[in-house]
């Protein structure tokens, strides 16, 4: 069997009947959702320790920055230093939300990453909330029609953090099962060891219907 997955924003936009028709069309598959940010400072899994402690620490959920200790050898070049950001602000200091586990000894690079969370909510529930949804709405509205799924997900309380992405869901009696979370240089892997969230650059979300074909 091979699995193929439907976008939904690409066929049905933000028409919540589009979205509704085609939810039950798939009823009997399986309903995914992709939810990131996209944020800039990190540490990878695969950098080995330095012998000594490097210039960064993480004090108070404050990455600190000391100018006195020599930088840790950049082992990967596709990412700019974090040291090189540092040295160019007055104050070398940044407040900082986080995941994952600081290390003093790795490098911290400064390039794209993504805090990511996937999942699969119950079409069955779903097509429910939504149908009450839009019994309590003009269904003629232009602009209804238009950006009425996303009022409807701004109904449930939906918010775009990763880690509670799910939870505006379960809140209404929409089942949620396999939550899955990664940090990575790109979507869909997982190496990336400490992230900052602070400077985060734009979060996003995709639904995507799964189904299986011979």
């Amino acid at each position: 069997m091979k699995k193929t997955e439907i976008i939904l924003s690409e066929i049905a936009e933000g028409d919540p009947i589009k979205v509704l028709n085609i939810l039950k069309e798939n009823k009997n598959s399986k309903l995914k959702y992709q939810c990131s940010y996209e944020d800039r400072l990190f540490q990878l899994k695969s950098d080995k320790e330095s012998e000594v402690d490097g210039p960064f620490s993480y004090i108070d959920d404050v990455i600190q920055y000391s100018k006195d200790v020599n930088s840790l050898f950049l082992e990967n070049s596709k990412y700019e230093s974090a040291a090189d950001i540092f040295n160019n602000w007055e104050t070398p200091e940044l407040e900082t939300y986080a995941g994952g586990d600081f290390n003093s000894k790795k490098p911290v690079y400064w390039g794209d990453c993504f805090i990511c969370a996937t999942g699969y909510l119950d079409i069955e529930d779903l097509i429910l909330k939504l149908s009450e949804f839009i019994s309590s709405e003009d269904e003629e509205d232009e602009e209804f029609r238009d950006e009425g799924f996303y009022w409807f997900l701004d109904s449930l309380d939906i918010i775009s953090d990763p880690e509670e992405f799910h939870v505006g869901f379960e809140d209404n009696d929409i089942r949620v099962s396999n939550i899955k979370y990664s940090a990575g240089t790109e979507l869909g892997i997982n190496n990336i060891s400490f992230y900052s969230t602070k400077n985060m650059v734009h979060s996003d979300y995709e639904f995507m219907i799964e189904t299986s074909k011979k």
